[in-house]
């Protein structure tokens, strides 16, 4: 009786608090942990000399990640996918990232809002996740990502943006989230007939 009154309790609360529930589902980047090399990941170099390249020693998980590295203040590089997703929807970005001596708060993920596939009109400003600076051990990053109605595909980018020093990214997550209904009536009806 008292299991079945407690557990009426708890269905009511969550119930009471939440309209919505949102559940997250499966990972939309593919290679995320680059153990499969750097494809389907392009590196993006628009100025400088910086390197990118599959690191086999330092890695969050599995066996690899990808190591990027400016050698003067003004390197520029990034790691680039574009990821086709649904419009006026949400997500969650997950990545980790690990630095060496990153010369300004330039180690961070931006995400653009293409309006096509391929395209470059953008839907949005530019979402900025991190802009880390110095030397950091393993750091997660995560966001919530709404995309605006009228998006077709996120440019995610993994950018050391105009610094020196080491950036390594692993693990990198994008999931849609699902808004899961509970119905109010429906909990309180069994918690009626239980007693």
């Amino acid at each position: 009786m008292k299991r079945a009154r407690l557990l009426g309790m708890i269905l009511l609360l969550l119930a009471s608090c939440a309209t919505g529930v949102w559940a997250a589902s499966e990972n939309l980047i593919p290679n995320p942990g680059f153990e499969d090399d750097i494809a389907p990941w392009s590196i993006w170099k628009p100025r400088g000399n910086p390197a990118a390249e599959i690191d086999t020693e330092i890695f969050h998980s599995g066996k690899a990640s990808v190591r990027i590295t400016g050698f003067t203040p003004t390197d520029r590089v990034a790691m680039v996918l574009r990821v086709p997703i649904e419009p006026a929807s949400s997500y969650i970005f997950r990545a980790w990232v690990k630095t060496q001596d990153v010369s300004a708060p330039v180690a961070m993920v931006r995400i653009q809002y293409n309006a096509t596939a391929g395209g470059s009109e953008k839907t949005a400003s530019h979402t900025y996740i991190g802009r880390l600076q110095g030397t950091h051990d393993w750091t997660l990053l995560e966001q919530q990502i709404n995309v605006p109605a009228g998006t077709a595909e996120l440019i995610i980018e993994l950018l050391l943006d105009s610094g020196s020093g080491s950036v390594w990214w692993d693990d990198i997550e994008m999931t849609p989230l699902t808004s899961v209904s509970l119905n109010v009536e429906e909990i309180s009806a069994r918690v009626l007939s239980s007693g």
